[in-house]
């Protein structure tokens, strides 16, 4: 398994089974409902993936359409509901402040023996925030900041507690 599969798993695919594993280990109302609102997920990552747009277009147009969700479901949210969407709040914004004040992610130094197509800037001694960059590493040896964490454990719980509701009759799922 090459290390770009294998970090996606971690990141995407961990948190999805786990979030799903909880829900069915622990079925009981007190979820969160989907809402129209929540089309803006898949959009803000599709706007990242736009190839007319410059990368950093592209990712800032992205990033904020995901953090402007995350806040308006963090202030409508209730219970645990808030804690998932704070977390993932927080997860975006640790990733996005150093990624504000470089210019790019900072990666150690470490990171560049690895290759793999890195996309942010090496970490030097004017790099602002550094311990917010790719500097975790996993160990399958690829590298991964501590907001990609943050937001894997608040993709974990919102998973989870939309996975409780969706074990409601369909006509309650979906929030107008």
């Amino acid at each position: 398994m090459t290390g770009r599969i294998l970090m996606a798993v971690v990141l995407f695919g961990a948190p999805l089974a786990l979030g799903l594993l909880l829900a069915r280990l622990r079925p009981a109302d007190g979820g969160i409902a989907l809402s129209r609102l929540d089309l803006l997920v898949p959009a803000g990552f599709a706007v990242q993936l736009l190839p007319m747009l410059p990368r950093s277009v592209a990712l800032a147009a992205g990033y904020a359409i995901l953090l402007v969700w995350g806040v308006v479901r963090l202030t409508t949210a209730r219970g645990l509901g808030k804690m998932a969407f704070g977390t993932l709040v927080a997860g975006g914004a640790l990733n996005a402040l150093p990624i504000l004040l470089n210019g790019a992610m900072p990666y150690s130094a470490s990171a560049a023996e690895l290759g793999d197509g890195l996309k942010g800037t090496p970490i030097h001694d004017g790099t602002m925030l550094p311990m917010l960059g790719d500097v975790i590493e996993l160990p399958s040896g690829k590298l991964v900041s501590l907001g990609d964490l943050v937001l894997a454990v608040g993709a974990t719980l919102t998973i989870y507690l939309v996975m409780r509701v969706s074990q409601r009759p369909a006509s309650v799922q979906i929030a107008r």
